[in-house]
């Protein structure tokens, strides 16, 4: 647990293109495919945080984060999309633009519903 403090960084503060780049990522891994609390989960977002975030390239935005972070941070959007996407549906007549965070967002939404059901 130590270990895990002192490679994070405390000053670490998400961005709108870190949340994009996380969820590009998402998208690719979906760790949501697998059982909640399984070790097959917990692998995938230790792989997303580790391999796929943590080690881009000076290109990208930087990150330095943990499978805990990141997935607290993904469950934080998805709640928030949620329940922006039920308050579009209640209020109708109104056009709303979407970001490419929006879209992406959605997709994840999508896709973890459909695993759901089958």
């Amino acid at each position: 647990m130590a270990a895990e403090k002192a490679i994070t960084n405390p000053n670490f503060v998400w961005s709108s293109d870190h949340d994009l780049v996380m969820c590009r990522e998402v998208l690719v891994v979906e760790p949501f495919r697998f059982k909640i609390r399984s070790p097959e989960r917990g692998q995938a977002w230790e792989s997303l945080a580790e391999i796929k975030l943590n080690a881009m390239s000076s290109l990208s935005p930087k990150f330095k984060v943990t499978a805990r972070s990141v997935r607290d941070r993904y469950n934080l959007l998805t709640q928030k999309m949620q329940a922006k996407l039920k308050s579009e549906e209640k209020a109708s007549g109104i056009t709303v633009e979407s970001s490419e965070l929006d879209c992406a967002l959605e997709e994840i939404l999508k896709r973890r519903k459909l695993l759901k059901r089958s």
